[in-house]
């Protein structure tokens, strides 16, 4: 493609060629070359080896100018480059041996100065790994993995090296082999042994370099033995207890030093983290005991639509003891401030966690109930009803901490999930809490039944309601998908050398379909307690209130037999704006094809205009003409 850009100058893109190297490997170079010095390296190989496995490699590099070299306000300059790779392995390779590997590394600027898809310039998250697992007789299972997460909006880095899992099956200690009389409660006490190892950095991008970074990688190990004891009581009441062992290891922990400093006159104090390499073992034994079964009721109608009502109730006695069994996992510092000495864990927000601080004897008590109903329907010819679930969950529930010295009560709780409307979801969550607040805006130990003589009060709520729906002739029609679809449309591909200028895929619409629209809609409600209310009187919100509600529509249209009009956009009514919007004309031109491509608002804006043959061995016979998006910097 060639043209000419306001900032970048007459270009030449994706010049270049293809390299068929074999049955088993391609190679497509290609080059972009901007008369204002930026320019662009990209290469794609496709490989695959039958039975045993296939990928794609992809590897961009960019140099950008922007401005004018001999005006330093103006100029700026951007290296950036993606490395993509999917590497599958085919299962008749190996009975036990599997490797596979998807990398997908892009530097900070890569999306905001190229010509990437839409679906990447939308997305800050990039995730990549390396997988090798094997196993022995079925019996020893590992599983080594390298893993690279960033995100390009926070610029921050996790990286795992390595990630080892090893485990062995469950086994049944007391259970003898080839034992064909009944099974005594002792045969399925059940046994496992899982073990992990991870070294992992948490760092920025600018400091991934740094020889400090590598210096304060974190190493741990984890074990962990848990055994499982189910018992049957009366064939109705299931009791089951678990009991695991767990054991970590690390090679370093976080120390605490309160230190302060004078500026302006003002003594301000801050806490330095001092990092210690040693070896540390923390233990941990945790009992968990619970009671539940199934109570079914049915109830019959005889008149009217309504047929039936399923109620199906989960009751759940749970207990669980945890001590607190490991004395060095916390320190202190004083603050000469406030004259308080403070505790910190050493282990806190390390890769297994810290150790069990406080010890925890707690109950809980649930209720989860099941509610479908069952009315009639016309279009079920066999038995002339359909079911509708009012609740796929709905649940009750409270707990009680023995060991805790006040507050022992925890919130009273309810929770829900529906979906009465296949395309549209509610889940909702409310929070009750037993205990007072006093005029400080601290939880007391006094229950609103002493004090105000009610049993709760409501402290939090989340609501959320998602709306999926899509609208075509053939959902009114009945048809569960389009008849005779369209045989020329192109499987989708997310290839960079296959979109256009504005990173949309050249993807070919259905017209056997003449409308179609996709609603997606999302709203979410939630309330806390705000404790600034007690405290000041001016302060007129009993609550805290945060909602988010957006809307997002994607549709296309025909106009007649060889036009189609597709578009995407978007509102957000919580910031008042419109998201990403963008507008798609096609035209058949029979053996040709015509598109115009527009993005009227955000950093993305601009247009394409192409005419190309629709026949794939001549797709490079084209006409292009486009806008830049990187013009309106």
């Amino acid at each position: 493609t060639f043209g000419e850009s306001a900032n970048l100058g007459f270009y030449f893109e994706n010049i270049g060629y293809y390299f068929g190297i074999s049955d088993n490997f391609d190679l497509l170079l290609a080059a972009d070359i901007y008369t204002r010095g930026s320019w662009a390296i990209k290469t794609s190989s496709n490989y695959i080896f039958r039975y045993k496995c296939n990928g794609k490699l992809d590897l961009s590099f960019n140099q950008t100018y922007f401005g004018e070299r001999l005006i330093d306000s103006t100029f700026y300059h951007s290296n950036d480059f993606k490395l993509y790779w999917d590497h599958k392995q085919d299962p008749k390779s190996h009975p036990t041996t599997r490797f596979a590997a998807h990398i997908d590394i892009v530097s900070r600027n890569y999306n905001k100065y190229t010509s990437s898809s839409i679906s990447d310039y939308l997305s800050n998250q990039y995730t990549s790994n390396i997988n090798f697992s094997t196993n022995a007789k079925g019996i020893f299972y590992l599983d080594a993995a390298v893993s690279y997460s960033q995100n390009v909006g926070t610029q921050q880095i996790n990286i795992k090296l390595p990630d080892l899992n090893m485990s062995v099956n469950q086994f049944y200690p007391f259970r003898k082999k080839g034992k064909l009389s009944a099974l005594k409660w002792y045969d399925n006490i059940s046994m496992q042994w899982n073990s992990q190892f991870i070294s992992q950095i948490n760092t920025y991008d600018t400091l991934f370099f740094q020889p400090e970074t590598w210096e304060k990688m974190e190493v741990g190990m984890r074990h962990s033995i848990p055994i499982n004891i189910p018992i049957k009581i009366a064939k109705l009441i299931n009791w089951n207890t678990s009991i695991n062992l767990t054991e970590k290891w690390y090679l370093q922990k976080n120390g605490q030093e309160f230190t302060t400093d004078t500026i302006g006159g003002n003594i301000v104090g801050q806490i330095d983290q001092i990092f210690k390499r040693n070896f540390y073992a923390l233990h941990d034994i945790s009992l968990n005991t619970s009671l539940t079964t199934k109570i079914f009721f049915t109830y019959q109608f005889k008149k009217g639509g309504l047929k039936a009502i399923r109620h199906v109730m989960t009751p759940n006695l749970n207990f669980t003891y945890t001590p607190a069994i490991n004395g060095q996992a916390t320190g202190k510092y004083f603050n000469t401030i406030t004259g308080q000495e403070v505790d910190y864990s050493y282990f806190s927000g390390s890769i297994f966690g810290g150790a069990n601080e406080q010890t925890i004897a707690s109950t809980q008590l649930s209720l989860n109930n099941n509610i479908e109903i069952k009315v009639r329907s016309k279009k079920d010819t066999i038995t002339g009803t359909k079911k509708i679930v009012i609740f796929d969950n709905l649940s009750l529930s409270m707990g009680y901490n023995f060991a805790a010295d006040s507050l022992r009560w925890s919130h009273f709780r309810i929770s829900g999930r529906s979906s009465i409307i296949k395309q549209l979801y509610i889940t909702f969550n409310f929070a009750f809490d037993p205990y007072s607040i006093d005029h400080n805006g601290n939880r007391i130990n006094k229950t609103e039944l002493k004090l105000n003589k009610r049993l709760f009060r409501f402290s939090a709520s989340d609501i959320n309601i998602g709306l999926n729906l899509t609208l075509n002739r053939d959902l009114f029609k009945g048809k569960k998908k389009s008849e005779g679809a369209n045989p020329e449309t192109p499987p989708k591909n997310d290839n960079v050398f296959t979109t256009n200028s504005l990173g949309m895929p050249n993807t070919r619409p259905d017209f056997n379909n003449p409308w179609s629209f996709t609603i997606n809609y999302s709203f979410a409600y939630s309330t806390s307690d705000n404790y600034k209310y007690y405290q000041n009187q001016l302060e007129s919100n009993k609550y805290n209130n945060n909602i988010i509600q957006t809307l997002n529509i994607i549709g296309e249209f025909s106009i007649t037999k060889k036009w189609k009009i597709g578009f995407t956009t978007g509102y957000d009514f919580v910031q008042k704006a419109l998201s990403y919007t963008s507008l798609d004309i096609y035209r058949d031109l029979h053996c040709w094809e015509m598109r115009f491509n527009w993005i009227p608002i955000g950093y993305r804006k601009g247009w394409s205009f192409t005419i190309n043959v629709k026949a794939s061995v001549l797709k490079d016979l084209k006409y292009n003409m486009k806008q830049d998006f990187r013009d309106n910097l």
